[in-house]
């Protein structure tokens, strides 16, 4: 999978895709996802709300839907995913269609927020259309990052890796940036939560999420150390993130900038927010540290864990764009704990 390949799949047409079922479980309600016809992803909702009934017992019933949505689920397939040993492909196939579900109502969810949280609503058509085309594009690009996936996997071909470097380094920098300027805009009168990331440092790749932490996954940590001071793969890499990250960082923030209209976030909706930017930060960097160390390292199973991100990468963040272009007035998913959740 070349970088060419990548960014002319994001370029497809936007279709009108079907809908998946509306999904009512003991404690979760998921309404109908409209989903283009995937090969490898399989959409388990059960397997979810057992899931919640889980969660709500550990913690006495205190569950809300976007922590565990949009938090939980997420890391949780992506701890599964970068796992040692890689999950079976039928998991990993109910796996990527866990993040397109969240992806999808997180997007659904963001767009119907943000009034709440200070930033202009709803989206205007040009907006619309353009997050539309990005969520079409970026659907049309998993069917190819699977597939290489698998067959580097079988190959151990590091070199295969190289095509994602610089795909990786635009969402990270992009996804810093709109996190950097939401806790410099904390709602009037409060503290932004600063304890809600932890990066270990202004240029690193390597940001950790408090909320939703990534335990044994978080791999690959010597990345910065590499990059600053390794061969020369490592040198090479380092001229490309120096150009790519900071202006897609830059992105990130006039996204945003735009969308609050200069104004703060209200305080609806915000730490949701940021716990949830802050763990999608983390999942982009650990995708983006296992390519580079494919790549530049020539190593097989940092190469599997690249390419295995990434497509489900690609496929939460297209269903998310298709979400926040959907139009207003469907319902959200809700999360009710029963009384008695224990499965």
């Amino acid at each position: 999978m070349t970088v060419t390949a990548v960014v002319l799949s994001l370029l497809g047409s936007c279709s009108v895709p079907p809908r998946s079922p509306e999904y009512r479980g003991r404690a979760l309600t998921l309404p109908a996802v409209p989903v283009r016809p995937l090969a490898g992803v399989v959409f388990d909702p059960t397997h979810l709300d057992l899931d919640a009934c889980t969660r709500c017992a550990s913690l006495a019933g205190r569950l809300g839907v976007e922590e565990f949505l949009y938090g939980d689920v997420a890391v949780d397939a992506v701890r599964r995913l970068a796992a040692v040993a890689r999950p079976a492909a039928a998991e990993r196939a109910v796996l990527t269609g866990d993040l397109v579900v969240s992806g999808y109502h997180g997007g659904r969810w963001l767009a119907d927020g943000l009034d709440t949280i200070g930033a202009r609503s709803p989206l205007d058509p040009v907006a619309r259309d353009l997050a539309l085309a990005l969520g079409d594009g970026f659907l049309s690009s998993f069917a190819a990052l699977s597939a290489d996936g698998a067959s580097a996997a079988g190959r151990a071909d590091p070199e295969e890796a190289a095509g994602l470097v610089a795909v990786l380094a635009a969402v990270y920098g992009y996804n810093r940036g709109y996190l950097e300027l939401a806790l410099e805009r904390p709602p009037a009168g409060s503290v932004a939560p600063t304890d809600a990331v932890e990066c270990a440092g202004p240029t690193s790749l390597r940001c950790t999420s408090t909320r939703f932490p990534l335990g044994a996954a978080d791999r690959w940590p010597d990345v910065d150390a590499e990059l600053a001071t390794g061969d020369r793969r490592w040198s090479e890499a380092r001229r490309l993130l120096d150009g790519l990250v900071p202006a897609s960082l830059e992105g990130g923030r006039q996204v945003w900038e735009r969308l609050l209209a200069g104004a703060g976030f209200a305080d609806a909706g915000y730490r949701p927010l940021v716990d949830t930017s802050a763990g999608f930060l983390a999942i982009a960097g650990l995708a983006l540290r296992a390519a580079l160390t494919g790549w530049a390292e020539r190593d097989p199973d940092a190469t599997r864990v690249a390419f295995d991100l990434t497509a489900g990468l690609v496929a939460w963040a297209g269903s998310y764009f298709v979400g926040l272009a959907a139009p207003p007035g469907d319902p959200l998913p809700t999360l009710d704990c029963p009384a008695d959740p224990r499965p």
